[in-house]
């Protein structure tokens, strides 16, 4: 009797030895189940958001940054097509890509949510990597977690 199959026998070694077997265990030998991340876990997030202005987004970039709910923003112009209303809708439109921490996740959407003055506004987050010195940057940057407080 053969020792079963490692991860060195590979995916399609497993497939032709479960074969071989009743398909509750070749099943079980084809699933692959990564292990999930924790978001605590993650170095740091962005979050983007959408504005009506440069000086709109800069003052909310600004707020977040004065809390320490954020560590920096970049803001930069861009074009946009969407579907509101019945209509498409294309306009220029200035977006923040906010850096902060996963643990402050919450505090930024809600203080997005309330500053903001779109009915629907646009607010998207992201787990990121990045080099280990920047990483420690954006923690050291903002506010520790305990000391977070809602808008």
């Amino acid at each position: 009797m053969e020792p079963p199959l490692g991860l060195a026998g590979g995916i399609k070694k497993r497939k032709e030895k479960a074969l071989h077997f009743s398909p509750p265990y070749w099943k079980k030998i084809l699933i692959f189940r990564p292990k999930c991340i924790p978001i605590s876990s993650m170095s740091f997030i962005t979050i983007y958001t959408t504005h009506a202005s440069e000086a709109a987004a800069q003052s909310i970039a600004d707020g977040l940054i004065e809390r320490r709910l954020i560590a920096c923003a970049n803001v930069f112009a861009t074009q946009s097509a969407y579907w509101w209303r019945g209509a498409v809708a294309r306009e220029g439109e200035w977006v923040a890509l906010l850096k902060t921490i996963p643990e402050h996740w919450e505090a930024v959407r809600d203080w997005v949510e309330t500053a903001h003055p779109y009915d629907l506004p646009c607010i998207m987050r992201t787990e990121v990597r990045a080099n280990r010195a920047y990483e420690d940057w954006i923690r050291e940057s903002v506010r520790p977690p305990a000391e977070t407080k809602k808008p």
